[in-house]
């Protein structure tokens, strides 16, 4: 399964993510694995490329000793939400919707602090 995602690794089995080729509502299948960093204010990988219907863990790591957040600005996408205290690296599943485009997601405590993801097969 390629995908051009800028700062991923295939998983097979870790968290909330196996791969599997049975689906359970216990077992989550996921095809990606995103690393991305907040540091010095950025989002780094800025721009993200998933496939369309792709279940996707983000694993933020956020290296500055603050606060900040991770908040998907498009409802119908439905990033979840994290926050992310100083220092600490958060998880969290996400299917990537069926259709086509490109989705924002910022830090709403740091203006400018944002990333794009973009949905294309």
């Amino acid at each position: 399964m390629a995908s051009s995602v800028i700062g991923s690794s295939k998983i097979g089995g870790s968290g909330n993510c196996v791969k599997s080729k049975s689906y359970s509502p216990k077992r989550r299948i996921c095809s990606v694995e995103i690393q991305i960093t907040a540091a010095n204010l950025r989002f780094a990988p800025a721009q993200i490329a998933v496939k369309p219907g792709e279940m996707v863990r983000f694993v933020v790591t956020n290296t500055d000793s603050y606060l900040h957040n991770f908040v998907g600005q498009d409802q119908e996408a439905g990033i979840p939400s994290l926050n992310l205290p100083g220092n600490t690296t958060q998880t969290v599943t996400w299917t990537a919707p069926n259709a086509e485009g490109t989705y924002p997601a910022l830090c709403t405590l740091h203006p400018g602090m944002s990333l794009t993801i973009t949905v294309k097969d």
